[in-house]
């Protein structure tokens, strides 16, 4: 009888363990807050910010850890294997980024510590890394991605979570637009509180570099599509259909979504008015997959479908004829071999050349590509401008492919869970949506080396992944073995 009541049962034990945690709503707002505040000091583009972020990132794991390990494993929510398999396809890039930093003498080692100890007139042990320090820096930055992806991850398995942390960052990153169309109007030549030092004429908002807000603004152009359709889904869900439904889209449906709409109004013209080029090309990609992957999701309601896209192409089009003029007339004039950026990639494709195996040290392209500068180019050109290939300058080309792999991996299973899903397609679609816009923006800039913009996608990636599957055998399992225990005969 004692069982059966809930008192001291094998069931009543595991519903508490699974019960909602004070301290995992703690860990998943400071995580928000995080997130909120990472973009404000230039995008974390600063070793004390991108430091900072890392030690508070790896006290939240901590946290985490030990709440998981207190509870013996029950309260993770997400499989070994889910969790395990992209840190597998990714090991091999950091487990090498650690080996170039480390004492290798021989033909392994970069000829410049040679060199070096030369000049100096004393032996110096040579390692792979051109810069050792530079390395440790890039691993930590890494490291922090991966424990925010991870935290997104554990933490956005919880349906209502994910739809918490979708709404906070899609109206996080509308007003940080926001921020930057009032900024370039009342005072253009400022950032922040400082006096703008590049990119005059630029909406940047918090950010230095207009490429890195725009790839910033276009994961919250994403993010703000999705809280659209996911309100219109709901109020679709709600109607009673017939000729009711269309009265019920436009009245409370619409009311419901009127702040995503004018988050996109917002971030659409910031995007514009940054004058990016990859920026704008990169975020058209990820709207197409996105849009693509709602309108053939088999749960959503077709009127929800269809008015998510016309709004989002009607909002598009209506700000490019109005403020988009400029960011077209530079697309219109881009011919890749004119611009200086051609000849840093014929320099950057000589130094993989070089060492194609073993890379010239991760996080070591500023040190490293000096010694291929031929004049052609500002001496202190400090980024490739092509993640791939700065990857694969400095890690070499199988390991770099590692790190590529694994967040392509993520990105197919989201693209994967987009297709399979009957409910919550909207989170997966996210996440597929968010890789193909870094992953084209990757291609012409160096956005992901932007912490802020980095884990932001981290975040979007890790949610999706997490929403990519289901959980209905658990459910069922779970359900089913309540049923048997509460329909055993008594004693």
């Amino acid at each position: 009888m004692v069982e059966s009541a809930g008192f001291g049962g094998e069931g009543a034990i595991r519903q508490r363990a699974l019960a909602p945690s004070r301290l995992e709503a703690l860990l998943f707002w400071s995580l928000i807050v995080l997130l909120a505040a990472m973009p404000l000091p230039f995008g974390s583009a600063r070793p004390w910010a991108w430091s900072l972020a890392a030690v508070i990132v790896a006290l939240l794991l901590l946290l985490h850890a030990l709440w998981t390990a207190g509870s013996g494993g029950a309260r993770l929510r997400v499989p070994a294997y889910k969790a395990w398999v992209p840190v597998l396809i990714a090991s091999p890039a950091i487990v090498w980024a650690v080996v170039q930093t480390l004492p290798l003498d021989g033909p392994w080692a970069s000829p410049l510590w040679e060199a070096a100890g030369e000049v100096l007139g004393t032996d110096l042990p040579g390692r792979i890394s051109t810069y050792p320090f530079a390395g440790i820096t890039a691993l930590m930055r890494l490291t922090m991605e991966i424990g925010i992806f991870a935290l997104a991850l554990v933490l956005c398995r919880s349906r209502r979570r994910a739809r918490v942390a979708l709404a906070a960052l899609a109206a996080i990153a509308a007003l940080y637009a926001l921020y930057g169309l009032i900024a370039i109007v009342a005072m253009p030549t400022k950032l922040l509180w400082f006096d703008r030092w590049a990119y005059l004429g630029d909406l940047t908002s918090s950010f230095v570099n207009r490429n890195s807000f725009a790839t910033f603004a276009g994961l919250g152009l994403l993010a703000c599509v999705t809280v659209l359709a996911q309100r219109l889904d709901d109020a679709v869900a709600q109607s009673p259909g017939g000729r009711a439904l269309v009265a019920d889209l436009l009245s409370g449906g619409l009311i419901a979504a009127s702040w995503p709409i004018l988050g996109i109004v917002v971030l659409v013209g910031a995007i514009l008015l940054s004058h990016s080029r990859g920026g704008f090309l990169s975020v058209g990609v990820g709207l197409l997959v996105l849009l693509g992957l709602l309108v053939m999701a088999g749960r959503m309601a077709r009127a929800a479908k269809l008015l998510v896209a016309a709004l989002a192409v009607a909002v598009a089009v209506l700000i490019v004829t109005v403020s988009g003029t400029a960011t077209l007339e530079r697309l219109g004039q881009t011919v890749l071999e004119q611009e200086e950026r051609g000849r840093v990639y014929r320099i950057v494709r000589t130094g993989i050349a070089d060492r194609p195996w073993l890379g010239h040290g991760y996080g070591n392209f500023d040190f490293a590509s000096r010694a291929y500068h031929d004049g052609s180019v500002i001496p202190n050109y400090d980024k490739a401008h092509d993640d791939y290939l700065e990857a694969a300058f400095e890690l070499g080309i199988p390991a770099a492919a590692s790190l590529v792999a694994a967040v392509g991996y993520v990105g197919l299973c989201c693209l994967v869970g987009a297709r399979r899903r009957r409910r919550d397609v909207v989170y997966p679609a996210l996440g597929a949506a968010a890789t193909a816009l870094v992953a084209c923006h990757a291609v012409v800039d160096f956005s992901l080396q932007i912490p802020a913009v980095a884990a932001w996608f981290a975040t979007l990636l890790g949610l999706g992944y997490a929403q990519s599957w289901s959980s209905a055998r658990g459910r069922h399992r779970v359900t089913a073995g309540r049923l048997s225990a509460s329909s055993r005969p008594g004693p």
